[in-house]
């Protein structure tokens, strides 16, 4: 009788009465307030504990009320809510419920095992509670894109990828999938040959030769998960130089809009027609290789020995930059009629427009990937680079390659055994949601500024 009043009854009547605060808790969550402790009394419902709570769940280890709002119930999602506010949807708003799919949070995060049970339980949610829904998912709803999925190795479809197909809209993206043999193709308004760049002779630098690898350009981020966008200044400008005038001056333009290199050369030439600089018989500094390797030769032309105006030098100087030897090597660049920026330097010379590049983006937004986990790999183990002649080439490995090093969920030799969690999350993230549920606008940068965008999305997650 002790034993019952003790384990039973005393729980019971403390957890009854802490019942009658339940009203004052909804109310405080329906004003989007954050749900307080409401332990019962001497915190009795403790015996009820049916084992030890994940670590990040200890501290509320002898107050169940936290998680659990009514007495003798599991944990239900708004309880759950009250604390991971921002954990985002497993699909969008916009798409139907499937009647007869009842998954809560408890369903997969299931606590009481252990300090460490949750982040396992998170890190393999897995092939069986997936493949439960994903492997019939057209019959459940035949209007989705996504294709049915039950094993990585026998029943995975091809990847599909997120491209900027529309080179007028460049910040619309489109899902494309992958065709095993067939390389996507991404508009970029780029010429940049990864093949030429990656070529076992080298390329031309002021310092001579230089034989550049994948790493010359691709800085990987701290966390070693992507990889840093490639700048210009940074990672092209050493072999790439914009120089203009290399028998008076060192000066470059800048790699940037129109405007800016126009207004640079008009107050360059304006500067040295009325202070009558003296001119080098060699350049002050080696030349650079500006055109692509084999097509022309490095020159010593200057436009202040050319007769004619200030203005006359900077038109000539521009036309050799846009049209012969810096911009037209990576840009596609069109002459333009009419005046150019009001208010700036520029504005009287003849006028280019370089034709935009699409924005940065991730070509596999709801994947995971992370690089560090295969620093054991050559990058030309998943990416082709070394034979690709175009940027509009998307340098990303087919699912086949994925599978040399990968199987799912039966064991096989030599091959690491992968369920879903290994590159998909159950939720998609908050940046995801907010993209899907309402218009995400991208960042605009120049045309020439966003040139950055041929070698981002190369080593972003997947």
């Amino acid at each position: 009788m002790v034993i019952t009043g003790v384990f039973l009854i005393a729980p019971l009547v403390a957890s009854l009465v802490g019942d009658s605060n339940s009203e004052l808790l909804q109310k405080r969550a329906k004003q989007d307030l954050v749900q307080q402790p409401s332990p019962t009394i001497l915190a009795f419902d403790r015996v009820w504990n049916p084992g030890p709570l994940a670590n990040a769940h200890q501290p509320w280890a002898n107050d169940c009320r936290v998680c659990h709002s009514t007495s003798f119930g599991r944990v239900k999602d708004v309880d759950c809510l009250t604390c991971h506010q921002t954990v985002g949807d497993h699909v969008t708003a916009k798409h139907p419920k499937i009647e007869g799919l009842n998954v809560t949070c408890a369903s997969c995060h299931q606590d009481h095992n252990g300090a460490f049970s949750l982040a396992e339980q998170n890190k393999h949610f897995t092939q069986g509670n997936c493949s439960s829904c994903h492997s019939d998912l057209k019959t459940k709803m035949p209007e989705t894109l996504t294709q049915n999925v039950s094993d990585f190795t026998k029943g995975h479809p091809t990847f599909r990828l997120q491209l900027a197909l529309d080179p007028a809209q460049p910040t619309k993206l489109t899902r494309v999938r992958m065709e095993e043999g067939k390389v996507l193709q991404e508009p970029t308004n780029l010429k940049f040959p990864h093949n030429v760049h990656l070529t076992p002779e080298g390329v031309h630098s002021p310092k001579g030769i230089v034989k550049t690898t994948c790493a010359s350009c691709h800085e990987p981020t701290l966390d070693k998960v992507g990889f840093k966008p490639v700048q210009f200044e940074k990672n092209c400008q050493s072999c790439h130089a914009l120089k203009f005038e290399p028998t008076v001056s060192n000066r470059e333009v800048p790699h940037g809009p129109v405007d800016a290199v126009l207004s640079t050369l008009r107050e360059f030439y304006s500067y040295t027609k009325l202070n009558g600089l003296p001119m080098q018989t060699q350049p002050l500094t080696p030349l650079i290789q500006i055109g692509r390797p084999g097509e022309r030769e490095p020159s010593a032309v200057s436009f202040t020995r050319r007769s004619g105006d200030d203005r006359a030098q900077a038109s000539a100087a521009a036309t050799e930059l846009f049209e012969k030897t810096s911009c037209a090597i990576c840009h596609e660049v069109q002459r333009v009629a009419g005046p150019g920026k009001p208010g700036t330097s520029g504005k009287d010379l003849p006028q280019w427009s370089i034709a935009p590049t699409p924005v940065a983006h991730t070509w596999m937004p709801q994947a995971n990937f992370s690089h560090a986990a295969h620093l054991m790999q050559e990058c030309s183990s998943c990416h082709e680079a070394k034979n690709s002649k175009k940027s509009a080439e998307v340098l990303m490995p087919a699912i086949s390659g994925c599978k040399d090093c990968h199987a799912g969920t039966v064991p096989v030799a030599q091959r690491v055994s992968s369920d879903c969690g290994v590159c998909h999350n159950f939720h998609m993230n908050p940046d995801q949601q907010a993209v899907q549920k309402k218009s995400h606008p991208i960042p605009k940068q120049s045309s020439i500024q966003s040139s950055s965008y041929l070698f981002s999305s190369i080593g972003k997650s997947k």
